[in-house]
C-alpha cells in the first residue's frame, strides 16, 4: 500500500471537515451514552445500599467493576472523537492507494457501507463516498492523519 500527505483546499476541504464532525458527534455521542450508563448503574447500586439491600464492600465491588468496564469504552470513544477534531481544523489527509481484493456491502438503518478489504487493511465506509470502486482495481482512500478514518474512495487510474 502506498501512502502519501495531500493538501486538500476549497469545496474538497468543506466536504472532508463535514465528514469529520459528523463522525466527532456521532462518536462523543456514543461516549456519553458509556457516562449515561455508568451514572444509572452508580444510582442503582447507591439506592441498593441506602436502604440496606448491599454492603459496604458488596457496593465497592460493584462500583470497582463498573469502572473497570466502561472506563475503557469512554476513553475509547472520547479519544476517537478527539482525534477527529484536530482531523478536521488541519488541511492535511493522508492517502493511501491499493488494489481492492474484496468487497462486501451492509446496511445499518438507513445507510449503505461498503467494507472493502485493501492490501489485506478493512476499511468500512459510506457508499455514498465512494466513486467507481471494483473488485481488483486500484483505489485512493482519503483517510484523516490522526484518526485513520476513511473520508473519500475513488477509483484511480492504471
Amino acid at each position: 500500500m502506498i501512502k502519501h500527505i495531500e493538501i486538500v483546499e476549497g469545496e474538497r476541504h468543506e466536504k472532508y471537515i463535514k465528514r469529520f464532525l459528523s463522525q466527532v458527534r456521532r462518536f462523543r455521542y456514543m461516549g456519553f451514552m458509556v457516562v449515561g450508563i455508568v451514572i444509572a448503574v452508580s444510582g442503582l447500586l447507591a439506592v441498593s445500599y441506602a436502604t440496606g439491600r448491599s454492603t459496604a464492600m458488596t457496593l465497592g465491588f460493584s462500583m470497582a467493576l463498573v469502572a473497570v468496564f466502561s472506563v475503557p469504552f469512554m476513553m475509547m470513544y472520547f479519544n476517537k472523537s478527539w482525534q477527529l477534531g484536530s482531523d478536521s481544523q488541519t488541511d492535511h489527509v493522508q492517502v493511501l492507494t491499493g488494489r481492492v481484493s474484496l468487497i462486501k456491502k451492509e446496511s445499518k438503518g438507513r445507510k449503505n457501507y461498503l467494507i472493502l478489504t485493501v492490501d489485506n487493511q478493512v476499511f468500512t465506509i459510506n457508499e455514498e463516498y465512494c466513486s467507481g470502486v471494483e473488485k481488483d482495481k486500484k483505489v485512493a482512500i482519503t483517510v484523516g492523519i490522526s484518526s485513520k478514518v476513511p473520508v473519500e474512495v475513488s477509483a484511480v487510474e492504471e
